[in-house]
């Protein structure tokens, strides 16, 4: 039983109810956020450390995918990026030569590189093999928002429509042309060459939808100049090359029209970026780069399929390029109800985005080249071309050298050097040539003019010879190898490179991810119908409501440390069973955030609840029983208030009742505060020496006080304890009357009767607010009349036969008075007084065989034993008078059982 401030009783059931209260409470609350969203972050989290840590076996990528790096080690063999395109080119021939099924370029060619031929070369190597090229979009934005209200868009196709009049106008003529407001006008003239870029392109734009585009870059730049006889005589002029770069953008969205999904909803940005045109019409097919990191701590988890373009839908880069490995184009992914279904094969969709299903390792040949999913250097690949190109021109070279020494020293016509050439004759001739005649004299210094330039001719062609065999040999060692690496894979080429312009993300392996490996593994998810498939959405509540009740119920049930062991054991379960092994053995993402919050904060919640009432109920048990009990007791209680029982619980108990013989006397002479002071004195000291042997003083009633055992738990000792506190509370008596300020006053005595026997312990009186804590039973009423009856037989303290037997074994003098039963009661007793003198061995022999005498009927010898025992034992003279009266009386005579008639 405990109590709350408010007055009104509080059990265990209401206690248990108000903790389960606030931990569903709690549980209510995470429900609330998780439906809110505010979760969804640390439920990412959770996804990241099961890709980290919750696969017990390795998940590679597939077989069919490699990687050709634009890394540190090309970076520092080739040079500094930005490279010529006809490198690119190089590398791009070497990987159709080593028999690569699709090349994925993560490599944005968004502008012409003048002055070379390097564009050509490098579309004509796409052409070779079936290439997927990077597009981007939604790039840094020129418009700002206010450009995107109805009066943004009514100024900004104002000063289209005065740009396309005259691009070559100043800026500030064309405001006024448009009629700019600001803070329109401020605007436009801070980038003043980017606004006309913009215009140039809105205008092309509303000219292809009009279907009036302009048949060539010629009309185009006419119609930009306001056409008429003013475009005729118009020259090179500053603009131009704004025009071209407009016009060409627009070449190259022509080339991808077909490339990408036609939506005429769809909407892109001025600023989208496609390839130039002459790499866009030779290339397969088109994917946007794009990352998309999540915004709250950026790392790269989910990509959209496809992005809105002016041209339609244009597909993620990695999606793009597994479709064209496999012979499929952008028309055969279709984005279904939360799924993207690519033929029979699904991933499913979030929020519109597909979770990277993250290998736990991003290639096994990545930093090597171990001939499965092979990391490629792109500076190798290079090398080898210009080894390739180098071997060529020494072959050259040395078929040039030994038509000339056919013709010259063998003496061999040119249509024996063509044929000797091919089948190895040549080379067997010349050898035996320098080994038969020239040889022994190529040392020789004196040698004719024409014998020393045919050493030299022979010398040349046998190092180039060696030469080009070695350089052959290795160029054919050095295909293989990439044949291994490359040959019938989907080849991506991009960045790994560390430096400044490296292309990195924030993702799972860390802050500096290659960005190249997020479009590897989407490709690998389309090729080897690799996804991860989300829980259905209301497991998310029901685990949150589950395990928010279960940790609740738990803590409320089980406190603090138990409860937190249950609580993990569950939280642990359900954090391996459905989010690890779901995860790792069935591709299953299980909610784990939410849930496990729900069952922490219930338990947390639940557990500071009881652990603020049972404080509450610790401070009032210690205000109300701290005077009453030992402190260790209170301790007990403090720490169990349920030992209190309200409704009542049922245990053998000690009662103790004392009363202060003599205290009337001393009131009357005494008086007013000196009484109260004298009271408190004895009653002080009694209470002391009870609580210090375990036990609960619950009244005082006068000059009287009530004690008992057993109060809260069962006392084994309590016979002892109770016999032992009763002589200390006539010693302290005893002690107080001798002190010399009581020394004249009338002397004070204490009686004590105690009994043991069961009783019914717990709150009584009138709650809520008149509450005493106190026991009720026959054996309370037995303790009273045996203080009373300390009266009759001259005695300090009496106790009944169940407490003799709990303290037999103190070594107290116990004497035994026989079978009595008391004014009150109809049931005879065992009766024992509690010796007080030191020696009282003959008293107790000689009263014993009185005793004895009268229990066994023989009344004469009794009578005569009586009277011995007023002559020889002073003090006895009460003990004697109560047995005499009982002997003269003839209803005492039946059964030898003293019966009292008086308190």
């Amino acid at each position: 039983m405990s109590r709350l401030k408010s007055g009104y009783n509080f059990d265990v059931k209401r206690f248990r109810a108000f903790a389960i209260l606030v931990g569903a409470a709690a549980t209510a609350l995470v429900f609330l956020l998780n439906a809110s969203g505010l979760f969804r972050w640390l439920e990412d989290g959770t996804i990241d450390l099961r890709f980290r840590y919750g696969r017990w076996q390795p998940e590679k990528l597939g077989d069919q995918l490699a990687l050709v790096a634009i890394d540190d080690a090309s970076l520092d063999t080739i040079g500094r990026w930005p490279w010529q395109r006809a490198w690119l080119a190089q590398a791009a021939e070497e990987i159709s030569r080593a028999g690569a099924k699709t090349m994925a370029f993560d490599i944005l060619f968004i502008e012409p590189e003048e002055g070379t031929t390097g564009d050509e070369a490098l579309a004509a190597a796409m052409a070779r093999t079936p290439t997927v090229f990077a597009m981007s979009v939604r790039e840094d934005k020129v418009l700002d928002p206010m450009w995107e209200t109805p009066a943004g868009e009514v100024q900004l196709a104002a000063l289209a429509k005065a740009v396309s009049l005259g691009i070559d106008h100043d800026m500030k003529v064309v405001i006024e042309e448009a009629g700019l407001k600001e803070p329109y006008r401020s605007k436009v003239l801070e980038r003043p060459a980017a606004f006309k870029g913009l215009a140039a392109w809105l205008t092309l734009e509303q000219l292809r939808k009009e279907g009036k585009l302009p048949g060539s870059f010629e009309e185009f730049v006419a119609k930009m100049l306001g056409g008429g006889e003013r475009a005729a005589r118009m020259g090179d002029f500053g603009e131009r090359k704004l025009l071209e770069r407009v016009w060409l953008r627009g070449e190259s969205w022509r080339a991808i029209q077909g490339k990408i999904l036609s939506d005429a909803a769809s909407k892109g940005t001025p600023l989208d970026l496609p390839p130039i045109p002459m790499i866009s019409k030779v290339g397969s097919a088109a994917g946007v780069v794009n990352a998309e990191p999540d915004p709250f701590d950026g790392k790269l988890r989910r990509v959209a399929p496809f992005f809105p373009t002016d041209y339609g839908r244009a597909p993620q880069f990695g999606l793009i390029a597994g479709l064209v490995f496999q012979g499929r184009t952008v028309q055969d992914a279709k984005v279904e109800e939360q799924v993207l279904r690519i033929g029979s094969s699904t991933i499913p969709l979030r929020s519109g985005k597909v979770l990277l299903d993250w290998p736990t390792q991003l290639l096994s040949g990545y930093g090597n080249t171990d001939g499965r999913n092979a990391t490629v250097s792109i500076g190798r690949l290079i090398e080898q071309f210009r080894a390739r190109q180098k071997i060529a021109e020494q072959d050259a070279r040395l078929q040039g050298l030994g038509g000339d020494i056919a013709t010259g020293l063998l003496g061999q016509t040119a249509e024996w050097f063509a044929a000797a050439s091919k089948d190895g004759r040549l080379r067997n001739e010349i050898q035996d040539l320098w080994k038969n005649d020239y040889a022994e004299h190529a040392a020789d210094a004196d040698l004719p003019p024409d014998q020393k330039q045919a050493v030299a001719s022979l010398q040349e062609w046998m190092a180039l010879d060696k030469a080009v065999g070695d350089g052959r040999a290795m160029l054919v060692a050095g295909d293989l190898q990439l044949r291994d690496a490359l040959g019938g894979k989907l080849v991506f080429i991009g960045f790994t490179a560390t430096g400044v312009m490296a292309d990195m993300i924030n993702t799972i392996f860390g802050a500096r991810t290659p960005g190249i490996f997020g479009h590897i593994v989407m490709a690998d998810m389309v090729l080897n119908g690799r996804s991860l498939e989300f829980a259905p959405a209301w497991v998310a509540p029901i685990a949150i409501l589950l395990l928010g009740l279960v940790s609740t119920l738990t803590a409320a049930r089980f406190g603090a440390g138990v409860g937190a062991v249950v609580v993990f054991l569950v939280l642990s379960t359900y954090i391996v069973l459905p989010g690890v092994v779901g995860f790792d053995r069935w591709e299953w993402i299980c909610p784990l955030a939410a849930p496990v919050a729900s069952g922490f904060g219930g338990w947390i919640a639940t557990t500071v609840a009881v652990a603020v009432i049972t404080q509450r109920e610790k401070q009032r048990v210690t205000r109300q029983f701290r005077a009453r009990v030992s402190p260790q007791l209170v301790d007990m209680l403090a720490k169990n208030p349920d030992a209190l029982s309200m409704s009542g619980v049922e245990r053998e108990s000690t009662i103790l009742f004392g009363d202060l013989a003599g205290f009337t006397t001393i009131s009357e002479t005494l008086g007013g505060p000196a009484v109260v002071h004298t009271l408190n004195l004895y009653m002080g000291a009694m209470t002391k020496e009870l609580t210090a042997r375990r036990a609960y003083v619950n009244k005082f009633l006068g000059d009287g006080i009530l004690a008992f055992w057993s109060a809260f738990a069962e006392e084994p000792e309590q016979g002892r304890l109770a016999v032992e506190a009763a002589l200390a509370c006539q010693k302290v008596v005893k002690e107080i009357g001798q002190q010399p300020d009581r020394q004249g006053l009338p002397t004070i005595s204490l009686r004590l009767g105690m009994a043991t026997g069961k009783v019914v312990i717990g709150d009584c009186g009138a709650p809520p607010d008149l509450n005493d804590y106190t026991m009720i039973g026959d054996s309370a009423n037995l303790a009273a009349r045996l203080e009373s009856a300390n009266k009759q037989f001259g005695s300090a303290i009496l106790i009944d036969g169940r407490t003799a037997e709990l303290a037999k074994e103190s070594g107290l003098a116990l004497l035994s008075l026989g079978k009595v039963v008391v004014v009150g009661q109809s049931v005879p007793i065992q009766l024992y007084e509690v010796c007080l003198e030191e020696h009282p061995e003959e008293r107790m022999a000689q009263t014993e065989a009185m005793v004895k005498l009268f229990g066994e009927g023989k009344f004469e010898e009794c009578r005569k034993s009586l009277a011995d025992i007023e002559k020889s034992i002073p003090g006895s003279k009460k003990l004697v008078h109560a047995f005499l009266d009982a002997i003269d009386n003839p209803e005492d005579l039946r059964d030898g059982v003293l019966r009292l008639r008086a308190k």
